[in-house]
């Protein structure tokens, strides 16, 4: 039950690191192509809007696929919602928001 318990609360926390990431993203106009929790094949997938929100099967991990930020990823050069379009400090951020969150969860977690 320990290891369980262990997951769903690792689980937790990346979730949360990754939604920062997709928040401020949206905020600044990017396009996300994918939220996803785990890793491998796709287990559960839902889209609204634009994003994919995915549940894979290996639960180690997850991600957040911002249109624009791998180089030859499709995305065209002139879209504005791609990453690679927006201010050094708009990606700056948008790549800080997931350690922030876990902060933020550390410091109210502790209050």
């Amino acid at each position: 039950m320990s290891y369980v318990i262990t997951l769903l609360g690792l689980s937790a926390l990346v979730a949360l690191h990754e939604l920062g990431h997709l928040l401020v993203a949206r905020a600044f106009g990017m396009r996300v192509d994918r939220f996803s929790l785990g890793f491998g094949p796709v287990v559960l997938a839902h889209r609204r809007g634009p994003t994919e929100y995915a549940l894979s099967l290996l639960p180690f991990g997850g991600y957040v696929r911002i249109a624009g930020m791998v180089p030859g990823d499709g995305t065209e050069a002139s879209d504005p919602a791609s990453y690679a379009n927006h201010p050094a400090w708009q990606r700056l951020l948008t790549i800080a928001a997931g350690p922030l969150a876990n902060y933020l969860i550390a410091f109210a977690l502790l209050a």
